[in-house]
């Protein structure tokens, strides 16, 4: 089991939530709040507790603990309930399993919101992908058909913005916080390569970005993958080539 303290990088547990959004219906989560503040929660759950696949969440400053695991482990969301009946019943409000319906997505986004440091960036960009209940993808490209052509190929599969400049893409990008990112590797006046590296070292290490080009030579494909790029879609377009790459993108949502 995962075990992090909300003083900690929350980001990892709002990451490891947000790549499960194709099957949170299979997820299952358990949140109480402990008031007995002598008892060392993390302790007595380590002593109780083999370690899986689960990731637990505990918030001190509120005494709140915050379970997340899959529906097969529904033995782990019992015992974690009983453990904290057990252990902490003199100052415990007895803990709530639910699943990841619209509506516990919503209670869950609810119980986490207040724990994020909104002055951290990467934190708020993992949050607002992990509560966003539909897809969003950002084309940036100068090339105003280009953008044509991916509005009608993404259309029908989430919300999809166009940018040709880079000058207010930054901002938005960090309010809308795409699952996918296709970016023209020769913008003008501004390097695709340039805004990429950006973007991974210092706005959004979890973004999953595609470049396009017609450009194949290999030391800007390798420059590309050196700067963190996902994927690369070749001008012209290929529709099946663009499906390909979306698919790849763990939080996106597919069409059944």
């Amino acid at each position: 089991m995962e075990f992090i303290n909300s003083d900690q990088n929350i980001g990892d547990f709002l990451q490891f939530v947000a790549l499960k959004k194709r099957e949170l219906g299979s997820w299952r989560f358990f949140h109480a709040f402990i008031h007995d503040v002598d008892n060392k929660i993390e302790s007595v759950i380590n002593e109780e507790f083999e370690f899986d696949k689960s990731w637990l969440l505990n918030m001190p400053k509120s005494n709140e603990i915050l379970l997340f695991c899959h529906k097969n482990s529904k033995d782990t969301l019992i015992k974690m309930d009983d453990l904290v009946f057990k252990n902490f019943s003199n100052g415990a409000v007895r803990g709530k399993i639910d699943s990841f319906t619209a509506k516990g997505m919503a209670e869950f986004s609810q119980i986490i919101e207040p724990h994020i440091q909104k002055e951290n960036t990467q934190d708020m960009i993992s949050f607002t992908r992990m509560c966003r209940p539909e897809n969003c993808f950002f084309v940036l490209d100068d090339d105003p058909m280009i953008l044509k052509q991916m509005e009608k190929i993404l259309e029908g599969f989430g919300n999809v913005l166009m940018f040709q400049k880079a000058e207010a893409f930054f901002e938005s990008y960090k309010k809308h916080a795409p699952d996918v990112l296709f970016l023209d590797i020769h913008l003008r006046p501004d390097k695709g390569n340039e805004i990429l590296k950006v973007l991974n070292h210092t706005i959004d290490v979890h973004s999953h970005v595609v470049m396009i080009s017609s450009d194949t030579n290999e030391h800007i494909v390798r420059d590309i993958k050196d700067g963190g790029a996902k994927g690369f879609v070749v001008k012209p377009l290929d529709k099946g080539v663009v499906y390909q790459q979306i698919s790849k993108a763990q939080t996106v949502r597919m069409k059944a």
